[in-house]
């Protein structure tokens, strides 16, 4: 794929944009390569700049190049960090590759590190020194030819940043003059998670949970220390995981924060060319091997649903979150589904009230078949009206749409499921709902085209139509009805004695 640079005709190559920023993304060719590496893709992080993005494109381009060629012509290869640090001394500068591009992308970098450094600690202090020096108001400029009151802005940032103690601006700008000369990109001897984070922060904060993201950085500050992240050793992130287990963290709050480390480390990598790194690979969290896939999640029986419905009709919950849970139980809609709702989403004026699973700039789909409009019933109606009626903006359930929305909503959702009292397992939560409904329509004995519909799975021509026609609708509606009937009716063999409810452990190994 490939993007137009806005403002000029410039086109770079697998460069992709997301609701969120811009990454490089490829898919692999031919497809023997593709099985061969054990993936069907290759794609980086997503920036928040583009011409970081840019940056990054014309680095991995000639590699995966490199790649391809070579196993066409019947040589070894592999995608790992060593093989691919070699082939990449070998990759043609940026410059050589995309000279207009390359221009833009430097001339962006000097320009964001200038306007960093007028809010910078220092600043006032080096212009004022600057006038007096000059003999009037300077004029800051990226290059020759220069006036008498031009400034070269690097000669700016390096006082500046001399006033600061050396802080970010000689690495940015060392990069920039780095790129200019055709060399490497230049980076400091060390990178303690504390200066790593500072410095992520100022790339990507904004558009993130940071609250949470701070947590796993004081944490690991605290509990192993304030590693250099540029020589980051397995050891360290172990010595993480064993001390988060040692204070009884639950296995998914591990999991999240080392993520966050993980995002940290590898942008960190990214930013300064250097190979990815292996020590977050394949680490164990804590959870049970049988359940730490999504796919494991297990459907709630009738005594999980018995307890969160009066829980919910006891009162107190909040009103959204109430609404949210009873639409997921008998839609089989996920929380990024439910969280990306809006307004005009919810069609309740018509014989069969539906709502509309759609993408738009602010969420998009998993796969294009989840694309779907599911009748809504009973309680799922209720909810619905309720929840349009007291709607405040364009979006029914949340403010807007951030990359951490959907986690959020669904963890909303998983503390009121614990409160009701079902037990605390990572196979059930939220998402159960989803489980459970694919379940009931088993029971319910449904035609496996109208169970892929509702799901949102791979369709065949026969599901096609359910979204596009009232009657189609109407004969979905009453399925579902059948289903909804049968929700709950699980065969308690599949729990553990510790997930089902306490009053029923003689219920273990028997069919409702």
């Amino acid at each position: 794929m490939s993007t137009n640079v806005p403002g000029s005709e410039v086109k770079v190559p697998y460069l992709q944009r997301t609701p969120t920023g811009w990454r490089y993304r490829r898919r692999i060719m031919p497809k023997a390569l593709a099985s061969h590496l054990g993936k069907a893709e290759w794609k980086s992080p997503i920036f928040a700049q583009r011409w970081q993005a840019v940056r990054e494109a014309e680095r991995l381009k000639p590699i995966h190049d490199e790649i391809i060629g070579r196993w066409k012509n019947g040589e070894a290869v592999d995608d790992v960090p060593e093989f691919v640090a070699a082939v990449e001394a070998k990759a043609q500068h940026l410059r050589a590759l995309r000279p207009e591009e390359y221009e833009a992308a430097v001339d962006t970098m000097e320009a964001d590190g200038f306007r960093r450094m007028f809010f910078g600690p220092g600043f006032e202090t080096v212009h004022r020194e600057l006038i007096a020096e000059r003999g009037g108001f300077i004029n800051p400029v990226s290059g020759p030819p220069y006036g008498p009151l031009d400034v070269d802005i690097r000669e700016i940032a390096e006082r500046v940043s001399r006033k600061a103690g050396g802080d970010l601006a000689p690495i940015d700008l060392a990069a920039i003059k780095a790129a200019k000369e055709g060399g490497g990109r230049h980076r400091p001897q060390t990178m303690p998670l504390s200066k790593a984070y500072e410095r992520d922060k100022a790339e990507y904060g904004g558009s993130r949970a940071e609250k949470f993201i701070g947590f796993a950085v004081r944490d690991f500050k605290t509990m192993v220390g304030d590693r250099d992240f540029f020589s980051l050793k397995r050891a360290d992130v172990e010595a993480w995981i064993k001390a988060g287990k040692a204070k009884n963290w639950a296995p998914g709050t591990i999991k999240r924060r080392s993520v966050a480390l993980q995002g940290i480390h590898t942008r960190l990598l990214i930013a300064f060319d250097i190979p990815a790194s292996s020590v977050w690979r394949k680490l164990d969290y804590g959870f049970d091997p049988a359940s730490e896939d999504s796919d494991n999640r297990l459907p709630f029986n009738s005594h999980h649903l018995k307890a969160l419905d009066s829980y919910l009709d006891a009162g107190g919950v909040n009103a959204n979150v109430k609404r949210i849970l009873e639409i997921m139980r008998f839609t089989g809609l996920g929380a990024k589904e439910v969280a990306g709702l809006r307004v005009r989403d919810f069609v309740l004026d018509d014989p069969t009230p539906h709502v509309w699973i759609r993408p738009h700039e602010g969420r998009r789909l998993k796969t294009k078949t989840r694309k779907r409009a599911i009748p809504l019933l009973g309680r799922a109606l209720v909810a619905a009206r309720e929840a349009v009626a007291s709607a405040s903006g364009e979006f029914v359930f949340v403010r807007e749409m951030k990359t951490n929305t959907a986690q959020m909503l669904s963890k909303n959702c998983n503390v009121v499921i614990r409160a009701a009292g079902v037990p605390r397992s990572p196979r059930l939560s939220a998402y159960s709902f989803r489980h459970g409904l694919g379940e009931a329509m088993k029971v319910a004995k449904l035609s496996e085209d109208v169970r892929k519909y509702v799901l949102g799975h791979a369709r065949s021509s026969v599901t096609e139509g359910y979204g596009s026609s009232a009657p189609m609708r109407a004969e979905l509606a009453k399925d579902l009805a059948k289903a909804h009937a049968c929700l709950g009716q699980v065969d308690d063999s599949i729990f553990e004695p510790y997930e089902l409810m306490p009053a029923e452990p003689a219920n273990i190994g028997k069919q409702r």
